[in-house]
């Protein structure tokens, strides 16, 4: 006589096998999201990073100096001063956005590291503007500044000067090393290339090194 149905071992061995198989599946499918989710905080980081060193890139690409200097109005003071760790210079970079907006193609920009705003440990990459030269480039109590990337532990600029063909630390355009005389007028002169590099953390604790370079469009001062 043919059995019908299972004993009770059978079942117990049946439910154990597909526990294994299930537990297996289950710790495969969070692995791999776990995996997921660790590559895609990575691909932010380096998205940020290089979204940063792209802006930073193409606004000193755009950086001028003028001679054209209204004594009577400071407002067209222009300048590059670059050190290590920042850079304050002015720019045709600005996009005016707002029809009839008082604002021009001219942008005075500062490159630095600051304390995370949102009280976080560590360093971030702050960039503030003015969307026009300011009356006195060196106060920034009229522009904005803004967070580009947080977890940043170092910045390095580096600046080539393409008449000594030298990299240096620091480019100030009132320095009597960076002037040049043309046709018996004195000019200041920009560096002809700028080299960014970023030191930021990573998720899983290891530190990546970002570095780029920019050539400068116009490295003597406008004369008009």
């Amino acid at each position: 006589m043919r059995r019908q149905g299972f004993t009770l071992i059978e079942v117990v061995v049946s439910l154990a096998i597909v526990s294994v198989i299930g537990l297996a599946l289950y710790g495969t499918v969070e692995r791999s999201f776990s995996m997921r989710e660790e590559i895609a905080t990575h691909s932010e980081r380096y998205r940020q990073a290089y979204v940063a060193l792209e802006r930073m890139s193409r606004e000193l690409a755009q950086a001028f100096v003028s001679n054209h200097v209204n004594k009577a109005d400071i407002s067209t003071q222009t300048g590059f001063y670059g050190e290590e760790d920042e850079v304050l210079f002015t720019s045709f970079s600005n996009t005016v956005l707002r029809k009839d907006a008082y604002a021009g193609d001219q942008e005075t920009i500062r490159y630095r590291l600051g304390q995370d705003p949102t009280g976080g440990e560590g360093t971030c990459l702050m960039r503030w503007s003015a969307p026009r030269v300011l009356e006195d480039i060196e106060q920034d109590d009229e522009g904005k500044e803004r967070v580009l990337i947080c977890g940043v532990r170092r910045i390095e600029l580096k600046y080539h000067a393409e008449r000594e063909d030298d990299w240096s630390d620091s480019w100030r355009t009132e320095d009597i090393a960076h002037k040049d005389v043309d046709d018996g007028e004195v000019r200041a002169r920009l560096p002809d290339r700028v080299r960014m590099s970023l030191w930021v953390d990573m998720p899983d604790g290891s530190k990546r090194l970002f570095r780029t370079a920019t050539t400068i469009r116009l490295t003597k001062a406008l004369n008009f």
